[in-house]
């Protein structure tokens, strides 16, 4: 639902990575499973870095 996808946002925002006990909650509350919490997150990661046009994400780190 959309209150699903905002929520979802939220958190991303907060924190690119969820904790093992973060995802749980989020899933709980969201009345999703785990699995697709994981998903969208790693989704929206990879989006995003695809969007930045970033071809080696570790040079910006170097």
């Amino acid at each position: 639902t959309s209150d699903q996808l905002q929520r979802l946002k939220q958190e991303f925002d907060d924190c690119r990575y969820l904790t093992e006990e973060r995802r749980k909650k989020l899933a709980r509350e969201l009345c999703l499973s785990e699995a697709q919490i994981k998903i969208w997150f790693q989704n929206k990661r990879a989006k995003i870095k695809k969007s930045s046009g970033v071809k080696n994400p570790l040079a910006i780190h170097l």
